[in-house]
Protein backbone atom coordinates (compact mmCIF):
# COMPACT_ATOMS: atom_id res chain seq x y z
CA UNK A 1 0.00 0.00 0.00
CA UNK A 2 3.33 2.30 0.85
CA UNK A 3 4.42 1.64 -1.99
CA UNK A 4 1.91 2.65 -4.52
CA UNK A 5 1.11 6.13 -2.45
CA UNK A 6 4.68 6.82 -3.03
CA UNK A 7 4.32 5.71 -6.49
CA UNK A 8 1.13 7.85 -6.98
CA UNK A 9 2.90 11.18 -5.76
CA UNK A 10 6.22 10.96 -7.09
CA UNK A 11 3.59 10.26 -10.70
CA UNK A 12 2.09 13.89 -9.47
CA UNK A 13 4.90 15.60 -8.68
CA UNK A 14 6.89 14.57 -11.84
CA UNK A 15 3.38 15.64 -14.23
CA UNK A 16 3.23 18.92 -11.91
CA UNK A 17 7.08 20.00 -12.93
CA UNK A 18 6.54 18.99 -16.36
CA UNK A 19 3.35 21.26 -16.49
CA UNK A 20 5.39 24.19 -15.24
CA UNK A 21 8.44 23.46 -17.42
CA UNK A 22 5.99 23.75 -20.36
CA UNK A 23 4.53 26.98 -18.95
CA UNK A 24 7.55 28.64 -18.45
CA UNK A 25 9.39 27.48 -21.76
CA UNK A 26 6.55 28.75 -23.94
CA UNK A 27 7.69 32.16 -22.91
CA UNK A 28 11.30 31.83 -23.71
CA UNK A 29 11.88 34.30 -26.90
CA UNK A 30 8.63 36.64 -26.06
CA UNK A 31 8.86 40.27 -24.99
CA UNK A 32 8.12 40.37 -21.34
CA UNK A 33 5.23 43.17 -21.88
CA UNK A 34 3.26 39.51 -23.04
CA UNK A 35 4.18 38.26 -19.40
CA UNK A 36 3.31 40.79 -17.96
CA UNK A 37 0.20 41.48 -19.39
CA UNK A 38 -0.70 37.73 -18.74
CA UNK A 39 0.13 37.25 -15.14
CA UNK A 40 0.10 41.00 -13.68
CA UNK A 41 3.02 42.61 -12.19
CA UNK A 42 6.02 40.84 -11.23
CA UNK A 43 6.84 40.73 -7.20
CA UNK A 44 10.54 42.07 -7.91
CA UNK A 45 12.74 43.27 -11.00
CA UNK A 46 16.67 43.28 -10.92
CA UNK A 47 19.19 44.00 -12.85
CA UNK A 48 20.82 40.57 -14.46
CA UNK A 49 24.22 42.34 -14.62
CA UNK A 50 24.19 41.69 -18.39
CA UNK A 51 22.47 45.09 -19.46
CA UNK A 52 18.84 42.87 -18.67
CA UNK A 53 16.39 42.23 -15.87
CA UNK A 54 15.03 39.38 -13.88
CA UNK A 55 11.49 39.53 -13.76
CA UNK A 56 9.91 37.35 -10.66
CA UNK A 57 6.43 36.33 -9.62
CA UNK A 58 6.13 35.16 -5.87
CA UNK A 59 3.43 33.42 -4.01
CA UNK A 60 3.34 31.68 -0.67
CA UNK A 61 1.44 28.30 -0.76
CA UNK A 62 -0.62 27.22 1.72
CA UNK A 63 -2.69 24.02 2.97
CA UNK A 64 -3.90 22.47 6.18
CA UNK A 65 -5.02 18.84 6.79
CA UNK A 66 -7.55 18.51 9.46
CA UNK A 67 -7.44 17.55 12.77
CA UNK A 68 -8.64 14.50 14.55
CA UNK A 69 -10.06 12.64 16.88
CA UNK A 70 -10.03 9.33 18.45
CA UNK A 71 -11.31 7.48 21.77
CA UNK A 72 -9.22 3.92 23.21
CA UNK A 73 -11.78 2.04 25.58
CA UNK A 74 -9.76 -0.26 27.56
CA UNK A 75 -12.05 -2.09 29.70
CA UNK A 76 -14.32 0.24 31.54
CA UNK A 77 -11.84 3.38 31.24
CA UNK A 78 -11.83 5.59 27.87
CA UNK A 79 -9.52 8.14 26.64
CA UNK A 80 -9.41 10.13 23.75
CA UNK A 81 -6.90 11.73 21.64
CA UNK A 82 -6.83 14.68 19.30
CA UNK A 83 -4.20 15.46 16.34
CA UNK A 84 -5.10 19.33 15.93
CA UNK A 85 -5.00 20.65 12.04
CA UNK A 86 -1.68 21.45 11.14
CA UNK A 87 -1.48 24.09 8.43
CA UNK A 88 1.88 24.56 6.10
CA UNK A 89 3.36 26.58 3.78
CA UNK A 90 5.74 27.13 1.42
CA UNK A 91 6.81 29.56 -1.20
CA UNK A 92 6.69 29.38 -5.28
CA UNK A 93 8.68 31.64 -7.84
CA UNK A 94 8.76 32.04 -11.23
CA UNK A 95 11.72 34.16 -13.07
CA UNK A 96 12.45 35.22 -16.52
CA UNK A 97 16.00 36.29 -17.68
CA UNK A 98 15.13 39.62 -19.76
CA UNK A 99 17.83 40.88 -21.82
CA UNK A 100 17.95 44.82 -22.75
CA UNK A 101 15.34 44.84 -25.87
CA UNK A 102 12.77 43.17 -23.19
CA UNK A 103 13.00 39.55 -24.76
CA UNK A 104 12.83 36.25 -22.25
CA UNK A 105 16.29 34.48 -23.06
CA UNK A 106 16.20 32.30 -20.16
CA UNK A 107 13.48 30.77 -16.97
CA UNK A 108 13.96 29.36 -13.57
CA UNK A 109 11.24 28.73 -10.78
CA UNK A 110 11.49 26.93 -7.70
CA UNK A 111 8.29 25.32 -5.86
CA UNK A 112 5.27 23.80 -7.57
Amino acid sequence: MKARIAILLVALLVTGCASINESMRKWQGHHISEVMASWGPPSAVVDDGLGGKIYTWGSTRHWSTPGSAQTHVYGNMAYTTYQPAQSQSYNATRSFFVNKNGIIYRWHWRGL
